[in-house]
């Protein structure tokens, strides 16, 4: 198993939205049997609102700029 650790804001999250090419390559490295983490500063509750929209259910998460893990 691997791991990917992506930044949210203008990394993932790109001028106000989630890019298929990143939801079907989330999806296959899931698939593959690897975790997907998003790291940002933004709070649980932010960052789970701007995720449900697109389905996206990451292994983990590190908010607040590490100090919630």
């Amino acid at each position: 198993m691997k791991c990917a650790v992506s930044d949210f804001d203008r990394t993932f999250y790109v001028d106000g939205a989630v890019s298929r090419r990143n939801l079907e390559a989330v999806g296959a490295w899931q698939a593959a049997g690897h975790w997907f983490v998003i790291a940002t500063g933004r709070n649980e509750a932010s960052i789970r609102s701007a995720l449900s929209k697109y389905g996206v259910k990451p292994d983990a998460l590190i908010l607040n700029n590490g100090a919630v893990i």
